[in-house]
Order: structure tokens, then sequence, then C-alpha cells
């Protein structure tokens, strides 16, 4: 997973990598990308058969994305469920150290 290829920086949205049948359509697209404008991104078996993730960039004072942090797992282990509570734990973790690099979120 790439950070800057998944942050939309003019909002800070992260957003998951599109399932194939979805980059057909723009509105299918749009629908997609709203809802998950949460701040963190979802990879529920897209790059690996096997694997969810969630990520959450780092970014820095000047709101450039310096890093981000990841959080991957074998399926078997890492439901759903687990991977949306994961998300959010490294999406607030990515805040703070944020925070603490000097970003202030618009």
């Amino acid at each position: 997973m790439s950070c800057g290829s998944q942050v939309a920086s003019a909002t800070h949205c992260l957003f998951t990598v599109l399932p194939p049948d979805a980059a057909s359509s723009l509105s299918a697209t749009r629908r997609y990308g709203a809802r998950h404008c949460e701040g963190f991104a979802i990879d529920d078996r897209q790059i690996l058969e096997h694997a969810r993730a969630a990520a959450a960039p780092i970014f820095g004072a000047d709101g450039e994305v310096l890093a981000c942090i990841v959080v991957i797992g074998p399926t078997m282990r890492v439901t759903r469920a687990k991977v949306r509570t994961f998300a959010k734990s490294v999406r607030d973790t990515a805040r703070r150290v944020s925070r603490e690099l000097g970003y202030a979120a618009p």
C-alpha cells in the first residue's frame, strides 16, 4: 500500500483500493469514495488474496504525507470487523504522531 498515492491531499481523506468493477463507473467510484473518507484505508483482499490491511497517513507540519502506519494480517485471523477496529486505532495513532510533528488538521 502506497500512502502517498492513496491520499487525496486537498481533503486529507484516505481511500481504499477500488475493486475492478467499481472503476468502470464514475458514479460508483464516487459512492465508494464517499463512504471511505474516514482518515484511513482498508484493503480487504484487494492486493493480497489472503490478507486484510489498514493504513493511515502521517502528515508533517506542511501538510505533506511523510509516512504511513500499516497493519496487515491473514484473513483467517483478521476479520472484516477486526480490520475496521484496527483501522480506527491506526488512524488515531497516525493523527497523534502528525500533531506531534506540527500538523494542524484543516
